[in-house]
C-alpha cells in the first residue's frame, strides 16, 4: 500500500516529503506563479494609489506651467495695451498742443494759452509712464528727443505768449495801449493848436500799421516812414508855441518810435512762430517710430495670445489624455492581475469537476488570494487523488478477501 501511494502521488508530480507544505497551504514551496503574482493586492492597490497621486501632480504641474504661460501672455497684452493707451495720448496731446498754438497765434486768445499748458503737462506725464516700463527699452532715445522737442515747444511758446503780452494787440494793453494813449493826445494837441487836419495822417498811419501788421508785409513800413517824416518836417516850419511845439514833437517821436516797435516785434514775432514748425519736424521722427513701435507690441501681443490659446488647449486636452490613458492601462493591468487568475483557477476548477485528476493548476506561487485558492484546489485535487486511490486499495482488498476466504461448499466438506 505505500508503494502504491507513492506511486499515485508521483502520477500527480507531488512529493511526499512536502506534504505539509500542501496541509499549510503556504506559498514557499511552489515557484509558479502568474499575473503579478509575487504582489499582494493590497500592494497592488497602493501602487496604483501611487501612480494616482503622481498623475494627479503632474497634472497639477502642468496646470501651473499652462496657467503660468497664459498669465505671462495677458500681461504681455495687458502692457501692449497700455503702450497703445499712453501712446495714443501723447499723439493726441501733441496734435492738441499744435492745435493751441495755432489758435493763440490767430485769436491771441488766453484760455488757448491755458489749455497749452494743461496738455503740455498731460503729454509729460504719459512720457513719463511709457519711459518707465521694461518694455519701452527699445525706445528711450525716442522719448527722450520726444521730451527734449516739447520742452523747447514749451519754451518758444511761453516766449510768444510773453511777446505778445508786451505788444497787447490783442486786448489793447502794453505797447498797443501806449500807442492808443499817444494818438489821443496828438489829436488833442493838433485840436489846440488849430491843426486837426493834422490828426487824420495820425489815423491814416494808424491804419496803415494795422494793414501791415494783418498782412505780414513790410511793404507799408516805408510808406509809414514817410508819413511821420512829413509830420516832422510840417511841425519843424509850423508856427506854434515853443513849448506846445516840443510836446508835439516828443508826442509824435513817441508814437513813431511804438508804431515801427509794434511793427517790428510783429514780424520778430511771425518769425519766431515759424520755428513751431521746425519743432515740430523735429518730433515727427520720434512720435512715428513710437506709433510703430506701439502697433508692432499689439501685433506681438495679439499673436501670443492666439498661440497660447492653442497650446493651453491642446497642452491640457493632450496631457489629460495621456494621464487618463496611463491610468487606465495601469487600472487594466490591476484588474488583469486579479481577473486573469481567477479565469485559470475557474478553469482548473472546471476540469477537476469534470473528472480530470492530472490537472496542473497555475499561480500556487502566488501569494495573494489568487495563489491561496489555486493552493486549497491543489489540495483539494490531491485529496480525491487520495480518495480514489484509497477507494481502489479497498476495491483491491475486497478483491483478495473475496479469491482467498473458503466457498460454501468447502467448508462443507
Amino acid at each position: 500500500m505505500p508503494n502504491l501511494r507513492r506511486e499515485t502521488s508521483n502520477q500527480f508530480g507531488h512529493n511526499v516529503d512536502m506534504e505539509h507544505s500542501f496541509l499549510d497551504l503556504q506559498p514557499g514551496a511552489f515557484s509558479d506563479r502568474i499575473h503579478m503574482g509575487s504582489m499582494r493586492l493590497s500592494s497592488r492597490i497602493n501602487i496604483y494609489l501611487l501612480f494616482s497621486f503622481f498623475a494627479i501632480l503632474i497634472f497639477a504641474g502642468m496646470f501651473v506651467y499652462v496657467d503660468h504661460r497664459v498669465a505671462q501672455t495677458l500681461t504681455h497684452w495687458r502692457t501692449s495695451q497700455d503702450i497703445a493707451e499712453l501712446v495714443g495720448r501723447i499723439e493726441t496731446g501733441v496734435a492738441k498742443i499744435n492745435g493751441q498754438e495755432k489758435q493763440f497765434s490767430i485769436n491771441k486768445d488766453s484760455a488757448a494759452a491755458e489749455a497749452f499748458d494743461l496738455d503740455i503737462i498731460a503729454v509729460s506725464s504719459a512720457l513719463d509712464k511709457l519711459n518707465q516700463l521694461p518694455e519701452s527699452m527699445a525706445i528711450r532715445q525716442s522719448i527722450a528727443t520726444l521730451r527734449d522737442g516739447l520742452v523747447q515747444y514749451d519754451e518758444q511758446f511761453v516766449g510768444v505768449v510773453r511777446a505778445e503780452k508786451v505788444l497787447g494787440i490783442a486786448d489793447a494793453t502794453g505797447i498797443s495801449a501806449r500807442l492808443q494813449k499817444t494818438t489821443k493826445n496828438l489829436k488833442i494837441r493838433f485840436s489846440q493848436t488849430g491843426h486837426s487836419n493834422l490828426s487824420d495822417q495820425i489815423v491814416r498811419i494808424n491804419r496803415q500799421g494795422r494793414e501791415t501788421l494783418s498782412s505780414g508785409s513790410r511793404e507799408g513800413v516805408d510808406e509809414i516812414r514817410k508819413r511821420y517824416g512829413t509830420l516832422h518836417a510840417f511841425l519843424g516850419v509850423a508856427e506854434i508855441a515853443g513849448l506846445i511845439k516840443a510836446e508835439i514833437m516828443e508826442l509824435l517821436k513817441a508814437h513813431e518810435t511804438d508804431m515801427l516797435m509794434l511793427i517790428n516785434q510783429r514780424f520778430a514775432l511771425d518769425s519766431e512762430q515759424g520755428r513751431f514748425n521746425d519743432l515740430l519736424a523735429y518730433v515727427a521722427p520720434s512720435l512715428d517710430l513710437l506709433t510703430t513701435f506701439s502697433k508692432n507690441q499689439t501685433i506681438l501681443a495679439t499673436q501670443d495670445l492666439e498661440k497660447i490659446q492653442f497650446f493651453a488647449r491642446y497642452t491640457i486636452a493632450g496631457g489629460s489624455a495621456a494621464i487618463l490613458m496611463w491610468l487606465v492601462f495601469v487600472g487594466l493591468l490591476l484588474m488583469r492581475s486579479m481577473a486573469g487568475g481567477v479565469r485559470t483557477i475557474a478553469g482548473a476548477a472546471q476540469r477537476i469537476a469534470a473528472g480530470e485528476r492530472n490537472v496542473s493548476i497555475s499561480g500556487r506561487g502566488n501569494i495573494d488570494a489568487v495563489g491561496q485558492v489555486a493552493r486549497a484546489l491543489d489540495k483539494w485535487c490531491y485529496d480525491v487523488s487520495e480518495l480514489d486511490r484509497l477507494s481502489m486499495e479497498l476495491e483491491q482488498t475486497n478483491d483478495c478477501l473475496l479469491y482467498t476466504s473458503p466457498s460454501p461448499r468447502d467448508k462443507r466438506q
